[in-house]
């Protein structure tokens, strides 16, 4: 579900993300200009980022290696800069970083004007405080299963931001998305991260978390790539790919739907008028259907086509920044590794790969979520599944390995699927040509990687699998479900897009959206939607009672989806929960019913740092509209 108006800014340029050290490839150079943001490419061909190793930065006053990030704004684009040498840089770097090791970031806002806090000594920056949530008028309506829905629309400008490293490990208190930049007279904060050694060798995301503003400044280009290097690379660094996609230029983002208006104001009607009742009984592990609240027609005019084919017109992506299909040149019988990143702030890709005449090959995947298939991170390229496409929500990522012999190529591409019956009618196209170059390099670097096999006890998260399904009673179960209205506005004629993420486990639930509350001087919230012990493992189902797409992130962990490519458990951070299906209503042709689905996920806390943290769907419009939890693991 959509806004009237375009969630991410009309016009969109796209800083050019991602990239590894590399002497054959393209890097983008450091120029200087007046945007604060890196010009446009229109090469076609894909360029590479800095990529900054931690561990050789300068260090702060306080000896820890430190890289100043500053947040800017030009017009609706949004981008990352730093120094390095005393030249300012206005490519979003690649961040390199090892295990057991400490560093230090240094988020500076110069998003409303220049700020204080990228000139003084790290000692001097004050703490920051957490960011206000500016809220609007409480209103109670009746909702899933007759069950009360608490709606607290907000608004939020892009103006405040922080900084979250998607898929660190480490405790709460080292990736603090509650805080404001804007808290301090510095407009700084700092970042002080002592990586875990258990953090898994492999490609994360990093990004602002400023809730009300994600869609904006995640889809205007305010987000990056960091990378866990392994002990010893398995690969030379020209062989390493990072492939960023992120939106378009120009961009336009969710185009309205046939009627949307009406459509909207209707659906507002029906949830002012439709009465709570009592609580439907049922089954918080084989939920019933539900009604939702969009009608099916307006002025006459019928909104859903019956197939799962989307209302909107899907948007064109970029890699790297540079236009789509574009080109990339890797040394000819070489393994190549491709770390495919969604910087996206809303919409899944299906992604494959194809031969020049267009047929599928079998894709290897070595890395989901930043977290090795096989579950080694010494050696994280020694395992793969194979698997045909993979469903990539936003924020998620995939490496996989390939080798393309010389004056051949073999097509990245993005297939047409079904995001969902409300979601964005997906196209089918190419995204990346990578051509076999003879001669670039001698002697040939080729990954020994072995296919994964359905052995139970092979990795870590078919050893988790198996331990839940042989002790289930030790195996808490909780049931997490979406749902999503649109409401009277207080305006007349307008109206409130509100998403719901609610553990319905227990009979008296209510929905209500991300509201955290603090307690004098405090930085993290003291109302958490749930609380876990430290050293159980938990059973999630993932509920999706809409007909829109949603996923699912959790803050300071990776969890095993149980059922992943070619269906093997794998250990990730972002999934996919796919849209419910469309029921007619007997006798009524104004709504319809949702049968919903169910995504099933194992959580281990036994290894989880205590401390109150965050989860929520990574379409990030849903997030900024409600669709957000606390959880405090004590």
């Amino acid at each position: 579900m959509f806004p009237l108006q375009n969630v991410i800014p009309a016009s969109v340029i796209v800083v050019l993300l991602a990239g590894v050290f590399s002497n054959n490839v393209i890097v983008a150079p450091a120029t200087s200009h007046a945007s604060p943001c890196a010009p446009i490419d229109s090469s076609g061909t894909v360029l590479h980022a800095p990529a900054l190793e931690m561990w050789r930065m300068p260090k702060n006053d306080l000896g820890v290696n430190e890289l100043i990030l500053s947040a800017h704004r030009d017009g609706k684009r949004f981008c990352y800069n730093y120094q390095s040498g005393g030249v300012t840089h206005h490519q979003t770097p690649d961040i390199h970083v090892r295990p057991g090791e400490a560093f230090a970031i240094r988020l500076v806002n110069d998003i409303p004007s220049q700020a204080k806090g990228e000139y003084v000594n790290a000692s001097s920056l004050p703490a920051c405080m957490p960011m206000p949530v500016h809220e609007g008028p409480v209103k109670h309506y009746a909702g899933y299963l007759n069950h009360i829905v608490t709606e607290r629309p907000f608004e939020m400008k892009p103006v405040d931001t922080n900084l979250h490293l998607h898929g660190y490990e480490g405790p709460e208190s080292e990736d603090n998305v509650f805080l404001s930049t804007l808290s301090t007279p510095m407009h700084a904060c700092e970042y002080v991260y002592n990586l875990p050694l258990t953090q898994p060798s492999g490609t994360y995301f990093y990004h602002p978390h400023p809730h009300g503003a994600s869609a904006d400044e995640v889809g205007g280009g305010l987000s990056g790539v960091w990378i866990v290097d392994p002990p010893k690379s398995q690969l030379p660094t020209d062989d390493d790919h990072v492939l960023f996609l992120s939106y378009a230029i120009p961009f336009k983002a969710d185009e309205k739907p046939l009627h949307a208006k009406a459509l909207a104001l209707g659906a507002a009607a029906y949830n002012a008028t439709h009465g709570a009742g009592g609580h439907v009984a049922y089954d918080p592990f084989d939920p019933p259907d539900w009604t939702f609240d969009l009608p099916v027609r307006a002025n006459g005019v019928s909104y859903w086509s019956g197939r799962c084919d989307g209302t909107r017109t899907d948007v064109r992506i970029t890699v790297n920044g540079s236009a789509t299909p574009a080109r990339l040149e890797v040394s000819a019988g070489n393994t190549q590794l491709l770390r495919i990143v969604s910087g996206l702030g809303d919409g899944s890709k299906q992604i494959s790969l194809r031969d020049e005449a267009g047929r599928i090959v079998p894709m290897r995947i070595v890395e989901t979520g930043g977290i090795p298939v096989g579950g080694d991170s010494t050696h994280p390229l020694a395992r793969y599944i194979s698997t045909s496409a993979y469903e990539l929500p936003p924020a998620s990522r995939i490496s996989l390995l390939l080798n393309v012999p010389a004056g051949q190529e073999l097509i990245l591409h993005t297939d047409k699927h079904c995001e969902g019956y409300e979601g964005a009618r997906q196209l089918s196209y190419d995204l990346v040509h990578i051509y076999g170059v003879a001669g670039r390099q001698e002697p040939k670097e080729i990954v020994r990687s072995l296919a994964m096999t359905p052995a139970p006890d092979q990795t870590p998260a078919q050893r988790l699998l198996a331990y839940a399904r042989a002790h289930p009673s030790l195996i808490h179960r909780r049931a997490l479900t979406y749902t999503q209205y649109i409401f009277s506005a207080h305006k007349r004629g307008d109206v409130n897009f509100a998403f719901f993420i609610t553990d319905t486990t227990n009979a008296n639930f209510i929905e209500h959206s991300y509201d955290p509350h603090y307690a004098a001087g405090g930085t993290y919230p003291t109302n958490p939607d749930i609380v876990v012990k430290q050293g159980t493992v938990e059973e999630w189902y993932l509920i999706n009672t809409t007909p829109d797409r949603h996923s699912f992130h959790i803050h300071q962990m990776s969890y095993v989806l149980e059922h992943g490519p070619a269906g093997f458990p794998v250990s990730l951070d972002v999934t996919d929960v796919p849209s419910g299906t469309i029921l007619p209503i007997r006798g009524s042709a104004d709504h319809i019913r949702v049968h919903p689905t169910i995504t099933k996920v194992l959580l281990d806390f036994r290894n989880v740092p205590k401390g109150t943290f965050l989860y929520h769907c990574h379409m990030l419009f849903h997030e900024d509209h409600g669709m957000m939890g606390i959880i405090r693991v004590e």
